[in-house]
């Protein structure tokens, strides 16, 4: 039989860490990258907090876009406003096929069995889906240049994205840092999420 359970990316913080912990299973701890960034006062004492090296790499990724009056937009969708809305569907769809493209051309895994269990199977799928579900993206002249996929915390404070992609056509404007700042900002101005978690990336 089975004797093995794994769970990626299970943070040390997590309740299920907790509960896993409590009950007696033996965890083989694993050292990961996880950035989680931080914005609790606000997006401009955020902006103005970052390494001047961060700064400048953002402003760069905008000049080289605005540089040949390229149009930007950020697009975010809620899971709760949205689940019986055939365009989260199928925005969701949109946004898994840049992710698994991006995962051929960098890990060379196969499309079309990826594509379909990172659409229905993955155990990120149901969360995608679920209430507190949420689809980010930005478009460069009306195409999607980056995307992430992911969920908002039960405390309703964090972000959390296992799952962030860019497509590879637009990599000269750094399509991710641009992502990751206009997500920050439209956060910062419009909910009381204070925090993106990116994770340990998938």
């Amino acid at each position: 039989g089975c004797q093995n359970f794994i769970w990626k990316h299970l943070p040390e913080y997590s309740e299920q860490y907790k509960c896993l912990n409590e009950i007696g299973y033996e965890l083989k701890k694993m050292n990961n990258i996880s950035v989680a960034i931080p914005f609790y006062e606000g997006y401009d004492v955020y902006f103005r907090n970052l390494k001047k090296t961060v700064s400048q790499n953002i402003r760069t990724a905008y000049n080289r876009v605005h540089r040949n009056n390229n149009t930007l937009k950020l697009e975010i969708f809620m899971a709760k406003d949205m689940l019986d809305n055939k365009s989260y569907e199928n925005k969701y769809i949109e946004y898994t096929d840049v992710y698994i493209k991006r995962r051929m051309e960098r890990y060379k895994v196969r499309g079309f069995i990826h594509r379909i269990f990172a659409e229905k199977y993955h155990y990120l799928a149901k969360s995608y889906r679920s209430d507190n579900g949420f689809l980010a993206g930005i478009s460069i002249n009306g195409v999607t240049a980056a995307c992430m996929e992911g969920y908002i915390s039960n405390s309703m404070e964090s972000m959390e994205v296992p799952r962030l992609a860019i497509n590879n056509n637009f990599g000269f404007y750094s399509p991710g840092i641009l992502l990751i700042n206009e997500v920050i900002k439209y956060l910062a101005n419009n909910t009381k999420i204070r925090k993106l978690d990116l994770c340990g990336g998938d």
